[in-house]
């Protein structure tokens, strides 16, 4: 399986919440999904991107209990200091949340059936 970082966009926290449930349904199936660390960013109103250390949701503990520093650190700073902000930017209105996931991928589609049925959008990078 290929190592992928995915970027997630949706419009609320209780939007990712419920989009981080169904990730984690496809996981527990074990049909080509697992999620190595994770990690939720929201864009405040002045622009500023907050990582979201605190889950508000009990679920989601275990995998962003897993995040270490390093992850959040380089994925935050790779992701929208490179050429990906151009792509990304766009997406990241004030309130906006992004899940940042470091993840072993078979297929996209069923991480992209997933977000785009919450109205989201996805973006991926490889993963080195």
């Amino acid at each position: 399986m290929a190592q992928q970082l995915i970027v997630a966009v949706f419009d609320s926290v209780d939007v990712a919440e419920k989009a981080g449930r169904d990730f984690r349904g496809i996981e527990d199936k074990d049909e080509g999904f697992k999620i190595e660390r994770g990690v939720l960013v929201q864009k405040d109103a002045t622009g500023r991107l907050i990582v979201l250390d605190q889950p508000t949701r009990p679920f989601w503990a275990s995998v962003l209990g897993a995040i270490t520093g390093g992850l959040a650190d380089h994925a935050i700073k790779d992701l929208l200091d490179g050429e990906w902000v151009a792509s990304i930017s766009g997406q990241l209105a004030p309130g906006a949340v992004v899940f940042v996931l470091q993840a072993q991928e078979a297929s996209p589609f069923a991480i992209d059936n997933i977000v785009l049925g919450y109205r989201g959008t996805v973006f991926r990078k490889a993963f080195v």
